[in-house]
């Protein structure tokens, strides 16, 4: 009965070793390995730019790099490389990347991310050109000089620090799914420290949960500078067993440890939480 029961799970199977050997196999290969950033580097160099790396730790990057690979050690020279007239290539960690931005916007130093599918690293150059003419720099999309329109509009302060300006979020959410919520920020001087955001989600006799690290921890608030505007994109679980079906009311506000920012003005309770409106769950 085993060999026959073998046999009928060989159609199943297939799918799956096909799925494994053409989809998943690929996906985590291009986030594991920095192989598809050296190709990138090659399409997009030109006779004698080079490439180096940033904090990068071992020799794996010279296989790709024919042996050869220049090492930065320190944000000092990194800018100098950047800063140079001739194009120049860089290999950085992704969670360096944060640290310098903040740096290289406030010294003024031109940079950008010519390719982002790694999750452990990006490439950087200090020009765009040719084949490599995009920006792929995630930040982008989320650290902006100019205010944003969010759909609905709200004015509260955090210390004088952060001033919260609006926040998007749909009228209701069905389960099971996720519920997509944008928020805004426009930051007004220095955050001391690496605060996290707290989402509750409250009806009488229940609550659910989106606590979380602004900007999936790409751009933690110890780096926000004054007068950048923030948008801090999230999306939150709804399960159907664990999420009862009603109206709830969603708070939201900083926190670190035992420690939340306090709200000076805006709509809040007493416990610092900012009241965002209503959302249906069905």
């Amino acid at each position: 009965v085993s060999r026959w029961a073998g046999f009928a799970m060989i159609p199943l199977s297939l799918p799956l070793a096909g799925w494994n050997s053409w989809v998943l196999t690929p996906q985590l290969s291009l986030h594991m390995s920095n192989k598809a950033l050296f190709q990138t580097y090659h399409e997009c160099k030109k006779d004698g730019e080079k490439l180096s790396q940033y904090r990068v730790s071992g020799r794996g990057a010279a296989y790709y790099n024919n042996g050869k690979i220049d090492q930065v050690g320190d944000q000092k020279k990194l800018f100098q490389l950047l800063k140079a007239k001739t194009r120049t290539f860089v290999l950085v960690p992704a969670d360096q990347m944060a640290s310098l931005d903040r740096s290289a916007r406030q010294s003024k130093v031109p940079y950008y991310v010519l390719d982002d599918r790694n999750s452990k690293y990006l490439i950087l150059s200090n020009q765009l050109d040719g084949k490599c003419s995009e920006d792929k720099n995630p930040l982008r999309r989320f650290v902006l000089q100019k205010r944003p329109n969010p759909a609905h509009a709200i004015a509260v302060n955090f210390e004088d620090r952060v001033e919260m300006i609006g926040y998007d979020m749909p009228a209701e959410g069905r389960r099971p799914g996720k519920l997509k919520m944008r928020l805004y920020f426009h930051v007004k001087t220095r955050v001391p420290a690496n605060y996290k955001l707290f989402m509750h989600f409250d009806q009488p006799g229940h609550r659910f949960h989106g606590d979380h690290t602004p900007l999936g921890g790409k751009y933690p608030t110890q780096y926000w500078l004054p007068g950048d505007y923030i948008i801090d994109e999230y999306e939150i679980d709804l399960p159907l067993l664990t999420t009862p079906g009603g109206t709830y009311t969603p708070y939201i506000g900083f926190w670190l440890g035992n420690k939340r920012l306090k709200v000076k003005s805006g709509p809040a309770d007493k416990s610092n939480r900012v009241r965002l409106g209503k959302l249906r769950v069905r």
